[in-house]
C-alpha cells in the first residue's frame, strides 16, 4: 500500500508541475496531490488506531466507549472497517471508518452519542 501511495503522489506531482508550467491549474501542489490520491481510490478514515468512539448498545439504552484496535479492508477494497473493543465488555464493534459521520450507532463524540440516545428514547416513548 505504501508503494502505491508513493507512486500516486509522484504521478500527481509530475502532472501538477506540467499544469503549473502551462498555467492550466490554480490549485496548490497539496490540493492537487490530495485530489489525485482521492481519485486514485485512497480512503482517509476519520479515525486512527487508538482513537475513542462512542457506540449505542443494540437495545439503544447505553453508550459504550470504544477504542479502535485495527482496520480491516473489504475484499472489494472500497471500504475500510474500523474494529474497536469496548472498555466494558469483551465484544467487538465494527463500523465503516470512512463513513462515521453518517453512522446510526457509532459517534465521534460523547455529546453526539448522548444526543442520539436521547432522541431515540424520546421517539420510543411517543
Amino acid at each position: 500500500m505504501r508503494d502505491r501511495l508513493i507512486e500516486l503522489s509522484k504521478k500527481a506531482h509530475s502532472e501538477w508541475l506540467k499544469k503549473e508550467y502551462d498555467h492550466e491549474t490554480d490549485k496548490s501542489l497539496g490540493e492537487y496531490v490530495a485530489d489525485h490520491l482521492l481519485a486514485g481510490g485512497v480512503i482517509v478514515p476519520l479515525v486512527k488506531v487508538g482513537d475513542k468512539l462512542y457506540a449505542l448498545s443494540v437495545s439503544k439504552t447505553k453508550i459504550y466507549l470504544l477504542t479502535i484496535t485495527h482496520f480491516v479492508v473489504c475484499k472489494n477494497e472500497t471500504q475500510i472497517w474500523a474494529v474497536g473493543a469496548p472498555y466494558t465488555s469483551g465484544s467487538t464493534y465494527i463500523c465503516n471508518a470512512d463513513n462515521l459521520g453518517n453512522s446510526k450507532w457509532v459517534y465521534l463524540t460523547q455529546e453526539e452519542a448522548e444526543k442520539a440516545l436521547k432522541e431515540r428514547s424520546e421517539n420510543g416513548k411517543s
